[in-house]
């Protein structure tokens, strides 16, 4: 099964078993061959467990701090403080082997785990931060994985953003709303992006934007960064046609004019060749 395919067929979909068979599609890149049924198993085993610590009475709050002690304390999964950037952490096979991972990988988990125990949950994408809101009942709470699966009032998700953009301003009630799938998948695909740009390796981040154009094609940003990849690996076509489309979608972006610039380097460099 071609991976990129199935990304694209999933981050359609809204249930909480397709949004971790996508995040393992992503991986599946990074490891050819992996075998997806296999991990997703490993999160109905999870699950499993986790189902008899949840009973159908139990509160929205209590069912949630339950799935995040058995996930937690039980099972031993922690935001990597160590390590923040290690690519592992966005691949949920790697999360799930190592116990491992950053906020929005752990959040798939709990909300992978938490839909197999009888607990609804949904991915609720803060700026700089993602956390979860699980729900029950016609009541929910928010809670955060990375640390600990501990719940969150409005002013701790208020001091979680302050915390990674200070002066971010006071909370605006739409951060708190569930994301899609979609959202979900190419915010990995974002966060995998950033880390590849930041390690020079040009090839995997290109992959990454590749991939976020496939899910969203309007996102103007990747489109743009996506030429910059193929420049830096010597792609001077594929630059080229990234950075004219860039421009003639948005000629009014306050970075066009850099962009024009490097386009007209580009040009100038591919003449003097001839």
């Amino acid at each position: 099964m071609d991976p990129r395919s199935r990304l694209v067929a999933l981050a359609r979909t809204a249930d909480a078993r397709s949004l971790a068979e996508g995040a393992l599609w992503i991986a599946a890149e990074a490891y050819p061959g992996l075998d997806v049924p296999l991990w997703l198993g490993r999160l109905d085993a999870l699950g499993r467990r986790a189902s008899e610590r949840v009973t159908p009475d139990m509160a929205v709050d209590v069912a949630a701090a339950a799935v995040s002690r058995f996930l937690f304390e039980e099972e031993g999964f922690r935001g990597n403080t160590d390590d923040y950037y290690d690519p592992r952490n966005s691949f949920l096979n790697d999360v799930l082997d190592r116990r491992l991972g950053i906020p929005i990988t752990l959040s798939v988990v709990y909300v992978a785990v938490a839909a197999r125990a009888g607990l609804a949950a949904a991915g609720v994408g803060l700026p700089g931060h993602f956390v979860v809101r699980a729900e029950r009942a016609g009541r929910h709470r928010l809670l955060d994985p990375f640390h600990g699966g501990r719940l969150l009032d409005r002013a701790a998700c208020e001091a979680l953003v302050v915390q990674v953009r200070p002066g971010a301003g006071p909370l605006d009630p739409r951060w708190l709303a569930p994301v899609s799938t979609r959202q979900i998948l190419v915010r990995m695909l974002n966060n995998l992006s950033a880390v590849y740009m930041a390690l020079a390796d040009w090839t995997r981040a290109l992959a990454a934007a590749d991939r976020i154009l496939l899910l969203v094609p309007e996102a103007l940003e990747a489109l743009r960064d996506r030429g910059m990849l193929h420049a830096r690996l010597g792609h001077a076509g594929a630059a080229l046609r990234d950075w004219e489309a860039y421009l003639q979608r948005a000629p009014e972006a306050p970075d066009a004019g850099a962009v024009r610039d490097r386009l007209r380097a580009l040009r100038q460099a591919l003449a003097s060749r001839n």
